[in-house]
């Protein structure tokens, strides 16, 4: 059961990415238009997350998970503005990989904390994940050159990105596991309110930035289906962090998701894939082999 949920989950995060980067290319013009496409998809997601606990009568909320549902929607927050910071200041592809390679934080907690086996086969699946994200992000032309600063961004958005996973996996290791609804709907309240907050403080720093949207119907059902999508895909990726192994779940979850995007890209978006990201895909799969099976 845990196996057809991680494939679903993916296949709903493809979902999500394949909206995101069509409204990232076609339809936001500034960073007013990401925060509003956030605040809505953060809503969606709460209200959704919200009548799903009702009625389905979930155990009412306790202390623990109220108070740990706020820390990581601050945590999520943390992590998408120092991702933010990171690629206004360096290369997207250095940032993507030191990011990306944020999977070792969660993974590595399973053996630190919760007492899971480390056998070598899965550990040499994880190091061949993250060669994999080495080899698949390739560098773009005119990339800005690194700096401190950015160096210093990437660190902070892989450590809060790492702790995003860490916390889903002590909320499930609780004897609260159960009230992981709850705790989603106070994570995307987080991240509503942030976006919010986040709208007149960039038009009090950048007067010429503005919102560009209009209420066209087309991003109106890409922020409803973001919203929805993503929702349930954290159910999944909530429940899946405390049933399975972290070195299993967390570099499969995140490493199958960058190479069904690289395929995607290939298959239906017309991209061209350097000999060097076919490798980082073929390496990928083969990752993903030792992690499940080893």
């Amino acid at each position: 059961m845990e196996w057809f949920l991680l494939v679903v989950s993916i296949a709903i995060t493809l979902a999500y990415n394949l909206i995101r980067n069509s409204f990232s290319k076609h339809s936001a013009k500034s960073g007013m238009d990401f925060q509003v496409f956030n605040l809505a998809c953060s809503a969606v997601s709460a209200l959704v997350l919200a009548a799903a606990a009702l009625i389905t009568e979930a155990p009412a909320p306790s202390w623990y998970t109220l108070l740990l549902g706020l820390v990581f929607g601050v945590v999520t927050a943390l992590a998408a503005l120092f991702s933010m910071r990171a690629l206004e200041r360096g290369p997207a592809s250095y940032t993507t990989l030191i990011v990306t390679s944020s999977m070792m934080i969660p993974a590595l907690s399973g053996w630190m904390f919760f007492n899971e086996p480390l056998g070598l086969v899965k550990l040499a699946g994880m190091v061949l994940m993250l060669l994999s994200v080495l080899l698949s992000v390739g560098k773009d032309g005119g990339e800005r050159r690194a700096s401190l600063k950015w160096l210093i961004m990437c660190l902070l958005a892989m450590l809060f990105t790492g702790l995003v996973g860490v916390l889903q996996k002590v909320h499930q290791s609780s004897a609260h596991s159960g009230e992981l609804m709850y705790f989603l709907v106070v994570a995307f309240a987080v991240s509503a309110v942030y976006s919010a907050v986040a709208l007149p403080v960039c038009r009090a720093k950048h007067e010429q930035c503005s919102i560009t949207l209009s209420p066209r119907k087309a991003i109106c059902w890409m922020a409803l289906a973001s919203g929805v999508a993503i929702a349930f895909a954290n159910v999944i990726n909530l429940y899946l962090s405390g049933v399975m192994e972290s070195i299993v779940f967390f570099p499969t979850v995140n490493g199958a998701n960058l190479l069904l995007m690289l395929l995607v890209s290939v298959l239906f978006l017309k991209e061209r894939l350097s000999a060097r990201k076919w490798l980082g895909f073929a390496v990928g799969c083969g990752a993903i082999v030792l992690l499940c099976f080893g």
